[in-house]
């Protein structure tokens, strides 16, 4: 935290190497959703915070991975906004 407020323009990038599918997404949202409720409550202040999961690969998603992206954390009051960002990067990569 003490070199947070040394920086003003920097992201956050958590790549879990972890395969995202349909039965996680409710506890994965959930994590995401605690990380973000971390971070706002701490010194830190990226101007985003991403998420790469593993995905399956399909024609409109070649590398196999899938970004949850957050340039708007600081607006994340519920779950509820993680799960709908999750849903809709999920289902545009399908």
């Amino acid at each position: 935290e003490d070199m947070a407020a040394l920086f003003n323009d920097y992201r956050l990038i958590i790549n879990l190497s972890l395969d995202l599918n349909d039965e996680l997404k409710t506890s994965e949202a959930n994590r995401i959703f605690k990380f973000i409720k971390t971070v706002q409550g701490s010194e830190y202040k990226p101007n985003r915070i991403s998420f790469w999961y593993n995905a399956p690969k399909t024609a409109k998603n070649k590398d196999g991975q899938v970004n949850i992206g957050f340039n708007n954390w600081m607006d994340i009051t519920m779950v509820e906004q993680v799960m709908e960002k999750l849903e809709t990067e999920l289902e545009r990569k399908s």
